[in-house]
């Protein structure tokens, strides 16, 4: 077996190891026995052959997965906020992501003493990130639903109580990140820009697919997006970013070419991309995965590429190995990713009655790839399939990029003068407004 091989399912036994400890208990006695076994195995090397070595490393980093994953969740077991459910308490809590705000209520993950708590307020005042609050109500335990745990999907991601509705009281602001500070107000100040200069509902459109503000869009709109399998482009997922930095490098060979017009152009506005939206976690790994889709195009081979895609799986599963398992986001775009670098070339080598023009082809090949890749995983947890979907995204994507580019000098423009933003933004909605159009138009079918 060649050393490249070895590497590769070196990765893939460690990420086995973390998801079999995601859907089994494991009791420490059977994780002695496996020590042994691997310990076994190791000797056997010794004396018989080299496949014996390769069992047994492959056995250490199904159980380096294993201790990981413990490791990583054996913190929930110590808070103390589980003692507290049904009482009425006095905290002080730091936000410490960005707020999910609409008409109704507003939600934050609120810092207290080594305990994530999940507040849902009233939508004002508009708190934000790094305010430290104090706040009076009663800490509830997470509610459980027939279809879905809600209580230990909430336990991945460190949360381990909720409360509603409480007496708030400012402390103080700005006493979060310096840096991610900075970003969200840069992200508040573009989609001000975008409502200045565009109307509604095309403002809080352009906001959701640039930066992922939701805060403002229909509720009409969004049930179109639903019907229409396009909602990946205002939720900042994964599969999202990973189209979009497909798309976008169809788009910049427009303008450069080779290795500026297919990977470093591109991977720029991706990583900018992820700035804009505040560099959270899950926006970062699915940036990372996009320029890994850049990467794999400018190789030309996608097995050229093969093993950075799983060693870059695996660092992040690595840094929190409940993604694997529990975050459908992480899923969706490492399948989009896997399906980009194997599939997109192939299909568009295939679509030759598709024409060229305005990269209509190159955006089918970019959807149906990464809609074959993640279609099982749709299926089977949401137990339906939009059949409109590929025909809506592939309409839509070769103008995303465009309206991307005039909806960002939009904002930028905003921050000179609301005047000069109208020229950029006229253009920025005649593509809005085209996409629109075609959503709803599709909605209503």
């Amino acid at each position: 077996m060649h050393k490249s091989q070895i590497f590769f399912w070196l990765l893939v036994s460690f990420l086995g190891g973390v998801a079999i400890r995601s859907f089994f208990d494991l009791p420490d006695l059977l994780l002695y026995m496996l020590f042994a076994a691997i310990t076994c195995f190791f000797f056997a090397s010794i004396v018989f052959q080299r496949a014996w070595f390769l069992a047994g490393i492959f056995m250490a980093a199904a159980l380096l997965g294993i201790f990981r994953y413990e490791a990583k969740n054996g913190l929930i077991e110590t808070s103390r906020l589980p003692s507290l459910y049904g009482n009425q308490m006095t905290l002080r809590v730091l936000i410490t992501e960005e707020p999910e705000r609409n008409n109704a209520r507003m939600r934050f993950v609120g810092y207290t003493d080594g305990d994530n708590l999940l507040i849902t307020a009233r939508p004002y005042p508009p708190f934000v990130y790094g305010d430290l609050l104090e706040v009076r109500g009663r800490v509830d335990e997470p509610p459980s639903f027939p279809d879905f745990d809600y209580k230990a999907y909430l336990a991945k991601k460190r949360i381990t109580a909720v409360m509603y509705y409480p007496e708030i009281h400012i402390i103080a602001h700005d006493q979060g990140n310096a840096l991610k500070t900075k970003l969200f107000a840069l992200k508040e100040r573009l989609v001000r820009s975008f409502s200045a200069a565009i109307p509604e509902p095309h403002a809080a459109f352009l906001g959701g697919l640039l930066v992922g503000s939701r805060d403002t869009i229909p509720e009409d709109l969004t049930e179109a997006f639903r019907a229409t399998g396009t909602s990946h482009l205002i939720a900042l997922s994964g599969y999202n970013i990973t189209i979009i930095a497909s798309s976008v490098a169809v788009f910049f060979r427009l303008f450069f070419s080779g290795i500026f017009g297919e990977l470093m152009v591109p991977a720029l506005f991706v990583i900018l991309f992820a700035l804009m939206t505040g560099a959270a976690p899950s926006v970062v790994r699915a940036s990372v995965l996009g320029v890994l889709v850049l990467l794999a195009r400018r190789a030309g081979s996608p097995y050229k590429i093969k093993n950075a895609l799983t060693f870059a799986g695996a660092a992040m599963v690595w840094w929190d190995p409940n993604v694997l398992v529990f975050d459908l986001g992480f899923q969706l775009s490492f399948l989009a990713t896997i399906g980009l670098v194997l599939w997109e070339q192939p299909l568009e080598n295939r679509l030759w009655w598709i024409p060229k023009f305005l990269h209509l082809r190159a955006s089918a090949a970019t959807t149906l790839a990464a809609q074959a890749a993640v279609l099982p995983l749709i299926w089977f947890t949401f137990g339906a399939i939009s059949w409109i979907s590929p025909i809506v995204n592939t309409l839509i994507l070769m103008t995303i990029p465009w309206a991307m580019l005039f909806g960002f000098l939009t904002g930028i423009a905003g921050f000179i003068s609301s005047s000069l933003a109208l020229i950029p933004g006229w253009f920025a909605y005649l593509f809005l407004s085209y996409e629109l159009g075609v959503i709803s138009f599709f909605a209503t079918l």
